[in-house]
């Protein structure tokens, strides 16, 4: 988790010096250690010289630290210079020995550890096991199979007490805060409403904002209070009040370990805030783990395991669901889970996938506002599910892979991938239809069979809160905001390791190598007139798919042109839906070329290559929704 602060703290002179003189101790009293294996075979010590400590990791034991005194063990390696001899009344002489020692330590953090102790010293046996689920910052070490196991924890201990809350699916989290002696307050956190609560564990003062006078003032908090915004929440579509109150009782019940750390390093740390972006204060890495681990936690506290196994068990009985079910049958389930247990849509979709029902993988998937239609995996799909991989991308996304990465620019132009319904699926009518409005999107079969046909992509590093949301990339395409991550390609479609599709390209690479050596010495006018006869497409056809005028078509065919339009010839070359090979030398013919790095140069080429078979109407609308003109004028 990056650095610990935590030893820099102890490598302060006050603390230093109690551990250099119980280090000391240590090594006057066990003189026989040091001399083992020493390598100038002395027998006795007269003088301990020196020690060096390096410090290499602290963690906390859990033991007394809910009464406000931590214990811990401090790991360090040591230099012990000391000079001994080997015979009685013989010459000194100098070794040195070398250890990972293990010191138990003990404070109080409310004392800023005035108090600080060390109550034993032991040779580190690296087999050692820890007694505590606690990191070196005193943040609980969590790992995905413990989430219901810690849900449960908190369940049984606050809320299993009647039969109804034994049996009722819905669980009544504001009764969980309440009786873990939590106050609910809602108020308005900020004027940008981009907290969505605070959890105090101390009495504290906060600003928040006074919506009527439109202002910040300061009020008294006790502690063990949730702050609410319920504005906020409700402007998301991956929130409620329930998620945010179960939210804040993680933090309540598993955080205070960490809490008193982060009030040693920084005493004015009272509270945590739930924010939309990075959190607040200097200790951001261990504040961003706590929220990473709240905002596990609370679909399982809302959503045990097995009474939300039961329930999505006996829907999918229900409506008979398979892959090959009607996958919006899916979200009518979704819709109703998120009903029955009063959660959002994503915490459903979220919680079926962890129990194993990857069809929900494809549902209620967002690009910015614009909803995607519902797709799965197909029957052949292998591997564990990886929330940081994703089909769907956006065309920012799309745009800047196709400008900035050379080898998978490389591999769209080779292979010939279309861009459609936000997915780079292979140019085959097995995978795409053109609708009667001729507008292009993805075949049934290729809904049904996502990873046969498209590209997957994998997050490879985000600017800054990438743990709380490279989730998001499968997970969650929530219509509140646009995610800005980076990608790279994590594998192509499988249908490319097949055979038949293999011999099937072969066919294809062959025939442009053939279109090519007849095209490659003509100029660009002559290699329309070829491609427009070779294919069969007449002007009235051209001037259709492209929403250019006969008139200036006919002018291009007949070479009346001499300085042809960049934009008219993407449009004209786009509408042939000829393979990027040829594309490349009708433009180099033709004396045009597209700069690397001008952003409307970059989606001239992409609609170029990656939207052949849309409409001219579709590229229209993509070229002006990036802030460009369209290629053409025609509505």
């Amino acid at each position: 988790m990056g650095k610990n602060e935590f030893l820099e703290v102890l490598k302060q002179n006050y603390f230093y010096n109690i551990i250099y003189r119980q280090i000391y101790r240590w090594s006057v009293k066990n003189k026989e250690i040091l001399l083992e294996n020493n390598r100038r075979g002395l027998n006795s010590i007269i003088n301990i010289n020196n020690i060096d400590i390096n410090y290499k990791s602290v963690y906390f034991n859990d033991g007394i630290f809910y009464k406000k005194t931590c214990s811990f063990s401090l790991l360090v390696e040591v230099y012990i210079s000391f000079e001994g001899t080997k015979e009685k009344n013989d010459y000194l002489d100098y070794d040195t020995y070398k250890n990972w020692l293990k010191i138990d330590c003990i404070a109080s953090l409310f004392s800023q550890m005035k108090d600080f102790k060390v109550i034993d010293i032991d040779i580190y046996d690296s087999n050692y096991k820890k007694n505590t689920p606690l990191t070196d910052n005193g943040l609980l070490y969590l790992n995905k199979e413990d989430y219901d196991l810690y849900a449960e924890k908190l369940l049984k201990k606050y809320y299993y007490k009647t039969e109804k809350e034994k049996t009722h699916n819905c669980i009544d989290i504001k009764k969980i805060a309440e009786r873990m002696g939590l106050s609910i307050i809602s108020t308005s956190l900020s004027q940008t409403k981009d907290v969505f609560g605070k959890f105090f564990f101390e009495d504290s003062k906060v600003a928040v904002f006074n919506s009527e006078k439109e202002k910040y003032e300061e009020i008294n908090v006790s502690k063990n209070t949730i702050l609410l915004d319920l504005e906020a929440i409700n402007s998301t579509s991956y929130l409620t009040k329930n998620i945010t109150i179960a939210h804040e009782c993680v933090h309540a019940l598993y955080h205070y370990p960490a809490y008193l750390y982060m009030k040693l390093i920084n005493n004015n740390f009272s509270y945590i805030s739930c924010l939309v972006d990075s959190p607040q204060d200097n200790r951001k890495e261990l504040i961003e783990w706590m929220e990473i681990q709240a905002n596990a936690l609370a679909p399982h506290i809302l959503m045990p395991k097995e009474r939300f196994m039961a329930s999505a068990n006996n829907l999918f009985t229900k409506y008979k669901i398979d892959r090959n079910s009607d996958l919006f049958m899916v979200e009518k389930i979704i819709l109703s889970l998120a009903k029955e247990y009063k959660v959002t849509i994503y915490s459903v979709r979220k919680r079926l996938l962890e129990i194993g029902y990857n069809i929900a993988y494809g549902v209620f998937n967002y690009i910015g506002k614009d909803k995607l239609r519902p797709f799965c995996l197909s029957d052949k799909y292998k591997g564990d599910f990886d929330s940081s991989e994703t089909y769907s991308i956006s065309l920012k996304n799309a745009i800047d892979l196709f400008s900035n990465d050379y080898k998978f620019a490389f591999l769209l132009l080779k292979k010939e991938y279309v861009f459609v319904e936000n997915h780079f699926c292979i140019n085959d009518e097995k995978y795409l239809i053109v609708r009667e409005d001729g507008k292009l999107e993805l075949s049934r079969y290729a809904l049904h069979n996502i990873d046969e046909c498209c590209i997957k992509f994998k997050v490879v590093k985000k600017t800054k809160e990438y743990k709380l949301t490279k989730e998001f990339v499968s997970l969650f395409r929530d219509n509140y905001k646009e995610l800005d991550f980076d990608l790279k390609m994590a594998s192509e479609p499988n249908i490319y390791k097949t055979k038949d599709y293999l011999e099937k390209w072969k066919i294809h690479d062959e025939n442009v190598r053939l279109i090519i050596k007849e095209i490659e010495d003509k100029n660009y006018v002559e290699i329309l007139n070829y491609l427009v006869k070779f294919l069969k497409i007449s002007v009235k056809k051209l001037t259709y798919d492209t929403g250019l005028s006969t008139k200036t078509i006919e002018r291009y065919l007949l070479g009346e042109n001499k300085n042809p339009n960049k934009r008219t010839l993407v449009s004209i070359v786009r509408a042939l839906n000829v393979p990027s090979r040829i594309s490349e030398i009708i433009f180099r013919q033709a004396g045009i070329a597209f700069i690397k790095g001008n952003k409307e140069d970059d989606a001239l080429l992409f609609v170029l290559n990656n939207c052949r078979l849309h409409n001219y109407k579709d590229v229209n609308r993509l070229l002006m929704g990036l802030g460009f003109s369209p290629l053409s004028k025609k509505k």
